[in-house]
């Protein structure tokens, strides 16, 4: 692909179509490589990287890809966290602040560009 200014910078493969694995696959596209994002896992993985928490630059690195995101967006803000002992009560707390992962990624803000993605034959 060329960029706005005509320039082909080559071509780009990302193995694995994790979250990171997008972003970077946007990010190359955007800056004009030819980008060939692969992943293994064929079937529904909304389920999968249920405890990844948004770590600091997460955000920052969606809106370089053109998403428009917040963290609460992304998100539940926890403002502490807990442990529990057998009987369900409440045996230590310890202030930290965190966002994780909303229980339905699928509500997330798509940007859809002309990146192609594809499976790697086996």
């Amino acid at each position: 692909m060329a960029t706005d200014t005509g320039i082909h910078r080559g071509r780009v493969v990302v193995i694995g179509g994790s979250l990171v694995g997008l972003i970077a696959g946007n990010l190359f596209h955007r800056l004009g490589w030819d980008v060939n994002v692969f992943e293994r896992v064929t079937g529904n993985v909304e389920g999968r990287g249920a405890g990844i928490t948004i770590l600091p630059g997460l955000v920052d690195g969606f809106r370089a890809a053109g998403a428009e995101v917040s963290e609460q967006s992304l998100g539940v803000e926890l403002p502490a966290r807990i442990a529990l002992d057998k009987a369900g009560r409440i045996v230590a707390e310890r202030p930290f602040r965190q966002v994780i992962p909303a229980p339905r990624p699928s509500t997330l803000p798509v940007t859809r560009s002309k990146t192609s993605t594809s499976q790697p034959s086996r």
